[in-house]
């Protein structure tokens, strides 16, 4: 992904294939008559089936640069525009250009793109460990989302109504909806009353072992948050402003959530077949 993010895009002879990157010019026809959205002059685009409707960059690949053509394509019954979708367009294509990503020799000038004084086995091994540390991280993410669902399984009691209908007030800004929406409300009530419970959980137990976010916590997470956007930590504490709270609160449970983890008993449960 690294090299192909620093690929070269070279021009070529031979006829355009799926992968390449080529400017084109098209008009497109229904039934004989244009269509909106139907004219593009000049455009580049990635060839990729994926990209295009049925039958459009397949009809491409082939076709040399200064070429022109007929396509036919065909938009699915499911597409967006509603006066094109499920009808069969033509399009007269003109090739202008083919290119191809050119990818750079893996070697330590690469390496150094990417960070200065870094060898090309130095990055493959920092690359190693960032992926195990991923995988290490989304691991631990289930385990912990199965102990929360275990948790809020275990333990039934009353809820304070003000956070779950806050919490219900949280899940529909969340979806870009109308919080008077009385049907929508009550959709969500069960999500949000199984997240009060885990909040008030998770709290719990950090009460009783004493878990907090410390001031060497925060300031780890406030320089974390510093390197990604490329900002000194005292503009991120400020930008924070009154959030630094709700940052804590992420601090301590997460560190709740480790807790939990990291003393959890997993029990691999296998099937036996019947004694006979």
């Amino acid at each position: 992904a690294l090299a192909k993010e620093r690929a070269v895009l070279v021009p070529v002879e031979r006829p355009a294939r799926l992968g390449d990157v080529v400017t084109l010019d098209y008009e497109g026809s229904i039934d004989g008559e244009p269509f909106e959205g139907g004219r593009g002059s000049g455009e580049t685009v990635e060839l990729h089936e994926g990209r295009f409707i049925p039958g459009f960059a397949t009809g491409i690949a082939g076709m040399h640069a200064g070429e022109t053509k007929t396509i036919e394509a065909a938009f699915p019954q499911d597409y967006p525009s509603a006066h094109v979708a499920g009808k069969t367009a033509l399009f007269r294509v003109t090739l202008r250009e083919v290119k191809e990503p050119e990818l750079p020799s893996l070697d330590d000038t690469f390496a150094r793109t990417i960070s200065d004084d870094q060898t090309i086995v130095q990055l493959r091994a920092d690359i190693r460990r960032r992926l195990e540390a991923a995988a290490s991280g989304r691991a631990r993410r289930v385990l912990g989302n199965a102990i929360i669902a275990q948790l809020v399984g275990a333990h039934d009691f009353p809820l304070p109504a003000s956070m779950v209908e806050r919490e219900i007030d949280r899940l529909i800004e969340d979806r870009g909806r109308q919080s008077s929406d009385t049907d929508l409300r009550e959709s969500l009530r069960a999500d949000a009353e199984s997240r009060v419970r885990a909040a008030l959980l998770i709290g719990e137990i950090a009460k009783i072992e004493n878990i907090t976010a410390t001031p060497a916590d925060v300031s780890a997470e406030l320089e974390a948050l510093g390197r990604r956007y490329g900002q000194p930590v005292d503009r991120v504490r400020k930008a924070l402003g009154n959030n630094l709270l709700s940052l804590m609160d992420g601090i301590e449970r997460n560190k709740t959530l480790d807790f939990l983890i990291d003393n959890a008993e997993v029990v691999n449960e296998e099937t036996s077949a019947p004694a006979s």
